[in-house]
């Protein structure tokens, strides 16, 4: 378990294959308490005695402190597979899409999964004659749309968008081609009774990719489509990804690419008929040789969000997240390097006062699966952050911690008590025990990492014909108290260990119980 929290972030969720690269590709929040996200990871195979490295999907769950909840694989067989967009249906179901290795074609992948425990409950196989990549998927109420890159026979890739049931049945498909080189879609999104649809297309010329934007009526009918190139630059130009705000108004993030090959930062505000460009944004490139892109956007309180990433000669490619207002104002909120090497953001998600974003981090050998949220108001540079590694070591549990930037002291407390108080880093503990906090002082703050669960022990209620016992089951004391709603305290004491300990409370109500560090409100009923 490896868990990282910096100062102007809630939490940082890594996972590292231990291989090679694991990267997140696209995630979600429920709105309510979990996150998701849908990637790839570097893992190794041994098929008919042949051993080998190929990619997996990796599907995450997270809670919103950045605790796994579950993590789920798929292997296709010999070949990489990787899933790239995330949806949530409106019944509770995951969609998650990518593509898998068919005898050496990739094929779409379509999958659901349950949330509450990572089951894949039903999934669906789209080919053709080449290697298809399913990009993007957005639901509305419990329909789907995907789109994706799909070859024909003598035509490259095309366009691809596809309209499904909840039983993963196809209700329309389309498939667009430009007539030239290959045509790609990298998102979907629906609003109301459109379905939009953005990514390149081929103009003819050579080395000139264009954005493409699609919109659909959700019964499959095209309304207009619209395309965009840098004619100062005749090269290579994408739209990533899209958002609209409540006017039609559509905002692309991507890229325009210098005649040198080399891609730039772009986003683009269009009117409701693509017609008019009424702003554009370009980043120039830290490096004349170095490629940046706007990877994601979200659209949130009448603020543009957008994630990528950007190339510094210092630390090589770094994660940006930007903000903009409607009229095109912008300022940087972050930019973040993580150990030195190469960072990609790429895509966001969103709740009431934070985005989320989904990427990877370099360890200095291959890329880590990243999560990390954000406050959507604060500014500034990463300065300073603690990482804990915990590794059960068989008889005891190896917790590292490790850091960058300057702090006061740590103080770490193992199962309620205080345990050590440490003042600089790297520092390594060996402890026994069910459940760490630690506790960063910086400048006159507190900063909470945990608890972390060390196991899955924990004590129980149990309740017999005429009493409430709590069952300390762990191996050391429980102190607890008890509190009416007024905040008067009722019952101290502390349960030995492995022992049941009748509750006693004088009258029936609701009563806060407090444990070492766990809070537990609960109903006595007096028999």
């Amino acid at each position: 378990m490896e868990v990282l929290n910096f100062i102007i972030f809630f939490f940082i969720y890594v996972y590292n294959g231990g291989i090679g690269n694991d990267v997140a590709r696209d995630g979600i929040y429920d709105g309510e308490k979990y996150i998701y996200s849908s990637g790839y990871t570097s893992r190794e195979h041994n098929y008919g005695g042949v051993v080998d490295t190929n990619y997996d999907w990796v599907i995450v769950k997270i809670d919103t402190l950045g605790n796994e909840r579950w993590k789920v694989f798929y292997d296709g067989g010999y070949g990489d597979d990787q899933a790239y967009g995330i949806s949530l249906r409106n019944d509770g179901k995951l969609v998650v899409v990518g593509y898998k290795d068919f005898n050496g074609n990739d094929e779409w992948r379509i999958a659901v999964y349950d949330t509450s425990n990572g089951n894949c409950l039903d999934s669906l196989i789209i080919g053709g004659p080449g290697s298809d990549y399913a990009y993007s998927v957005s639901s509305y109420q419990d329909t789907i749309f995907v789109c994706g890159r799909y070859t024909a026979t003598g035509q490259g890739f095309n366009f691809r968008t596809l309209k499904l049931d909840p039983s993963l049945s196809i209700i329309w498909d389309s498939v667009w081609h430009g007539g030239n080189g290959n045509d790609i879609p990298y998102k979907t999104r629906v609003y109301g009774e459109k379905v939009y649809v953005s990514g390149y297309y081929d103009s003819g010329n050579p080395d000139d990719n264009e954005m493409k934007i699609k919109v659909y009526k959700r019964n499959g009918d095209l309304i207009r489509s619209g395309e965009w190139g840098d004619g100062s630059e005749k090269n290579n130009d994408a739209a990533n990804s899209l958002c609209v705000d409540d006017t039609g108004n559509v905002y692309v993030a991507g890229y325009s690419a210098l005649s040198s090959g080399t891609t730039r930062w772009k986003i683009i505000k269009f009117d409701s008929t693509f017609q008019n460009v009424k702003w554009q944004k370009v980043k120039s490139p830290g490096s004349s040789i170095r490629s940046e892109e706007a990877s994601d956007l979200i659209i949130k309180d009448n603020y543009i969000y957008v994630c990528g990433y950007i190339y510094k000669s210092s630390t090589q490619f770094d994660w940006r997240i930007m903000k903009y207002s409607l009229t095109g104002t912008d300022s940087t909120l972050r930019e973040v390097d993580f150990n030195g090497e190469n960072d990609y953001a790429h895509a966001l998600s969103f709740s009431t006062n934070k985005i989320f974003v989904f990427g990877s981090s370099s360890n200095s050998l291959d890329q880590d699966f990243t999560i990390t949220d954000s406050t959507l108001n604060l500014t500034g540079y990463m300065e300073f952050f603690v990482k804990i590694d915990i590794k059960n070591a068989g008889e005891f549990y190896l917790v590292e911690l490790k850091g960058n930037g300057s702090f006061d002291s740590i103080k770490v407390f193992l199962d309620g008590r205080f345990y050590k108080k440490i003042y600089y880093l790297p520092y390594e503990l060996k402890i026994k025990g069910y459940e760490l906090l630690v506790y960063v002082f910086k400048e006159g703050e507190i900063y909470e990492m945990g608890p972390y669960y060390l196991s899955e022990t924990s004590p129980v209620f149990i309740i017999s014909k005429n009493k409430l016992f709590y069952f300390n089951n762990m191996d050391i004391p429980l102190n607890i108290s008890v509190f009416d709603l007024s905040g008067r305290r009722v019952m101290s004491l502390e349960i030995p260990p492995n022992t049941p300990y009748p509750l006693l409370l004088p009258n029936s109500g609701v009563f806060i119980l407090k444990t070492n560090s766990r809070n537990i409100k609960f109903f006595n009923i007096k028999y």
